[in-house]
């Protein structure tokens, strides 16, 4: 059997941090998310929609994910009243935050991505 990719993202994730390379973790576990929700999503919707073309699309994995599991809900309502989905988007903002304004994470920012990203996938 063979390991699925976002798993072996994960891995990497922890070994980035383990070397304090904090925003490469964070980067890494956030691309391991991205590819786990589009698997995620054709397997649901394929059996769903069984023998139809599926293509999965929408203007960023925030609106998918708003979209597919929790019922196209707005974001200040799911911020201030699912915890699941606060530590997504907080996962997703330090992501942002490396990524689009080059800042330099913190250990616990880091550590708490990770560790968010795995709830949210264990979750499903």
């Amino acid at each position: 059997m063979q390991i699925p990719r976002f798993e072996l993202l994960l891995l990497d994730s922890y070994n980035y941090f383990a070397t304090s390379q904090f925003n490469l973790a964070v980067i890494i576990a956030n691309t391991a998310l991205e590819i786990f929700i589009e698997l995620y999503l054709k397997l649901i919707l394929s059996k769903k929609y069984e023998g139809k073309q599926l293509k999965i699309q929408g203007k960023g994995l925030q609106n998918k994910v708003r979209k597919y599991f929790f019922h196209n809900r707005k974001h200040e309502e799911l911020y201030n009243s699912n915890l699941l989905y606060r530590n997504f988007d907080y996962a997703r903002e330090c992501r942002r935050k490396a990524v689009h304004h080059n800042k330099e994470l913190e250990r616990i920012d880091s550590l708490n991505t990770i560790k968010f990203i795995l709830d949210f996938i264990e979750h499903l």
